[in-house]
């Protein structure tokens, strides 16, 4: 007698996906080696500080705000919990390199009404630079960090992980730059309705675009955009 052979049903288990947080948190970033503080929010620090905030900085899981290895000591931290942690400069602002030195003529700056100066800061293509050197025809531009070759020191404490419509107002203005108006978030239908003006763009393209990326902060189904 033929043995039967028994089918074995194997379920697949369904990826969960893993729903990123939005941090508030009160901090400080401090050069070792200037004895400076190039960023915090903190009065005290205020008077040493190169870029003083005044409010809590809003931190988004994923998105490169933080030195990689601050950000990984962040996802265990609780609610009121401090830490101040020491990096070299591989973990935090890059060694100095000579390959961030470049030689800029002048009518790159003419092109763009720009006076050279030594000293003078200037964004090219997003990259910060600052001049070192003018000599002729031709500008020496530094891209390297000012903080680069450095050991420095941050601090944080965590305040408070966002969720729902401050969560989701957070997102938006900080991935797109768009300006919202008032946000609502509802639990149940798991619809998240923001409230711009008309100039921030396409209705439907919007929706669609914070669809995509707000379901990775949030289990929403739906998005929709008042003007």
């Amino acid at each position: 007698m033929a043995e039967s052979k028994k089918e074995t049903k194997v379920e697949k288990k369904k990826e969960e996906k893993t729903i990123k947080k939005v941090f508030k948190v009160d901090y400080y970033i401090k050069d070792l080696f200037l004895n400076k503080f190039p960023e915090t929010n903190l009065e005290k620090h205020k008077k040493n500080t190169i870029l003083f905030n005044k409010k809590p900085l809003i931190l988004i899981e994923g998105m490169s705000q933080l030195f990689q290895k601050a950000e990984a000591e962040l996802l265990k931290m609780k609610i009121g919990e401090e830490k101040t942690l020491k990096f070299r400069p591989e973990d935090a602002y890059g060694e100095r390199s000579s390959k961030n030195l470049q030689l800029v003529p002048f009518s790159a700056f003419k092109q763009h009404n720009l006076r050279p100066q030594i000293g003078l800061e200037i964004d090219a293509d997003g990259q910060i630079g600052t001049i070192k050197s003018i000599s002729g025809g031709r500008i020496m531009v530094d891209f390297n960090s000012p903080y680069a070759g450095h050991e420095v020191e941050y601090y944080f404490k965590l305040l408070e992980i966002l969720k729902g419509e401050e969560k989701i107002k957070e997102v938006v203005e900080k991935f797109f730059h768009k300006k919202v108006k008032e946000t609502t978030f509802d639990v149940k239908t798991k619809i998240a309705t923001l409230t711009m003006a008309k100039e921030e763009g396409d209705k439907e393209q919007l929706k669609q675009i914070f669809k995509e990326v707000l379901s990775n902060f949030e289990e929403i189904k739906e998005v929709e955009i008042k003007f």
